[in-house]
């Protein structure tokens, strides 16, 4: 082995200077700041998607509630246009 190489694990590597925290090579930081960005514009979409379901599924249940509330008073009006036939029926078997 040459000067300044050295023995690890069977193999020989080169003595580069890295071990013992050397200066982060240019492209390693690059890299690892896209991964970064990437992560965190990943999760801004997230959320920003999950807001927009949240306030389109509240938006969807109030007309819902809406719809259920009409049904509601179609009953009673059916009920109470029934309950005005019968009566207009007996007035007229009055007369």
């Amino acid at each position: 082995a040459a000067q300044g190489d050295y023995l690890l694990g069977g193999g020989i590597l080169p003595d580069a200077g890295v071990m013992g925290g050397g200066a982060m090579e240019p492209e390693v930081m690059v890299a690892l700041l896209s991964a970064a960005g990437t992560v965190i514009g990943s999760l801004i979409g997230i959320l920003a998607s999950n807001r927009l379901t949240t306030y389109r599924l509240e938006q969807l249940e109030a007309k819902v509630n809406k719809h259920n509330n009409l049904i509601e008073r179609m009953t009673a009006v059916e009920q109470s246009v029934k309950s005005a036939h019968h009566r207009i029926d007996e007035l007229r078997e009055e007369d």
